[in-house]
């Protein structure tokens, strides 16, 4: 596991590693097959089972008021509320990334096209900037589960006058400075 700071922060801006298998089988239109194969193609980074993400160290991290922003998808929207409790924040709203259509996918009966920035506080926090909508239609990135740089800059100029920001733990950065 990737050591935690000893140090704790007012946001914490989250992207799991939710597992998801491998992907191309039967899904020749998905974004991530690349060929009209039957190949199965595994996800480009390692990743955590809900249990494993529900117990990472979130909590000595956050400061006693704390805001979490925790990226999650159709598929775990409901472990993410387990994953924002285990984690000790209480769940406040859910923020949108539409996406245009790209191929089929994974998913069921309708292609999954929105991802959620899960948004749970622990304390109290003054309101710095207030936000005029909870959805954005931003394009994707090239590379699977790249999150539009535009949430974490939001997130950062919510939180101007603080210091206390941290990217934790996702499929494509280790610890770092949110800001």
């Amino acid at each position: 596991m990737i050591p935690f700071p000893n140090k704790k922060y007012q946001a914490i801006y989250a992207d799991p590693p939710w597992p998801y298998g491998v992907w191309g089988k039967d899904s020749s239109k998905c974004a991530m097959a690349k060929s009209k194969s039957n190949i199965e193609i595994p996800l480009p980074y390692p990743s955590m089972t809900v249990d494993e993400i529900k117990t990472l160290p979130i909590q000595s991290i956050a400061d006693e008021n704390c805001e979490l922003y925790l990226w999650t998808t159709q598929k775990y929207l409901p472990n993410s509320f387990e994953v924002v409790k285990a984690w000790g924040f209480k769940y406040c709203q859910t923020l949108t990334w539409c996406k245009n259509p790209m191929g089929t996918g994974q998913g069921g009966l309708f292609t999954p096209t929105t991802e959620f920035l899960i948004l749970g506080r622990k304390g109290r926090m003054p309101i710095f900037n207030r936000i005029d909508t909870t959805w954005w239609n931003i394009k994707r990135q090239q590379r699977h589960s790249k999150k539009p740089d535009q949430f974490r800059d939001l997130i950062a100029s919510i939180f101007l006058r603080s210091s206390n920001r941290i990217i934790c733990p996702s499929t494509y950065s280790r610890l770092g400075r949110l800001g």
